[in-house]
């Protein structure tokens, strides 16, 4: 986006393509969740996500990207997303069962920043040897191992939630969340970083390229600083196991990680004083 517009409302207009239909959609796909074949519904899912990545890879190609239609594309993966993205949560106990969930779920954590360390290393090297079309063609083909590890699962049948309304499933939820103090609240406090914090990444090509003047291996470096400060959280959380006072946790995991992206705006034009608040930013939003 960076390359076809310097105008941050329309990187940020095209970010919010891909983010308001799960804001719109994910509790519905909560319902349909309970309903379906998780692992066929995540094959579906993952095979549009790698069809929409060919799509903006030929764009890009031959040349004829325009701002509405990467708007467009990043609508659509949104829409995969506020599906894929319940689905595939609810799916770690299908495949690991209760007893072992917590284990599960440590594990997905570590991999996943893991990912975000290495992740955007090779990715600034790749957008460097093979350009943003060969990038895009990349996370396509990247699908497929994930695809073919799903068609390969076979896992003891589940018993599915009976249909029922999905409007009545949904008004339960939220009497449950009101109803439940500790969640209320939760829920409260992660919508509000989420909104007003974690929305900053959205506009790190900006601040890669005209404040601290970089090009994309200087873009990956910030890009992995959030990921190292990620996975050290993500390690060290798995490694405590079971902690006392995680509601003090939770409530001063938030409070640091607001101290760092605010750290991090107010940085001068120096990249490495940026890249210093970004690990603790990334640490910080996994408490």
């Amino acid at each position: 986006m960076r390359t076809l517009t310097a105008d941050p409302r329309k990187i940020g207009f095209v970010a919010a393509c891909g983010t308001i239909p799960i804001a719109l959609l994910s509790l519905h796909a909560g319902v349909v969740a309970d309903r379906v074949d998780k692992r066929v519904t995540l094959i579906l899912t993952n095979a549009v996500a790698a069809i929409l990545a060919l799509l903006l890879a030929a764009l890009v190609a031959l040349g004829i990207v325009k701002v509405w239609e990467v708007a467009l594309i990043s609508l659509g993966v949104g829409v995969v997303n506020s599906f894929d993205i319940p689905v595939r949560q609810s799916f770690n106990i299908e495949m690991v069962g209760r007893d072992d969930l917590p284990n599960a779920i440590a594990l997905n954590s570590s991999a996943f920043n893991a990912a975000r360390v290495a992740g955007p290393a090779v990715g600034g090297f790749l957008l460097h040897i093979i350009g943003m079309a060969g990038c895009f063609v990349a996370n396509a083909v990247s699908f497929l191992a994930l695809i073919a590890s799903l068609a390969r699962m076979r896992l003891p049948a589940v018993e599915r939630k009976p249909r029922t309304s999905a409007l009545g499933d949904i008004a339960e939820a939220f009497r449950y969340v009101r109803a439940h103090p500790t969640l209320r609240v939760i829920m409260l406090l992660v919508a509000a970083v989420s909104v007003f914090c974690f929305s900053f990444g959205t506009l790190m090509s900006i601040f890669a390229k005209d404040i601290f003047h970089t090009d994309e291996r200087g873009f990956a470096v910030l890009m992995t600083c959030n990921g190292v400060g990620a996975l050290g959280s993500a390690v060290g959380l798995a490694a405590a196991g079971d902690m006392t006072h995680k509601g003090k946790r939770l409530l001063l995991g938030s409070f640091l990680f607001c101290c760092s992206v605010a750290g991090f705006a107010i940085s001068p034009t120096c990249r490495w004083l940026a890249c210093s608040w970004r690990s603790p930013a990334g640490s910080c939003s996994l408490f």
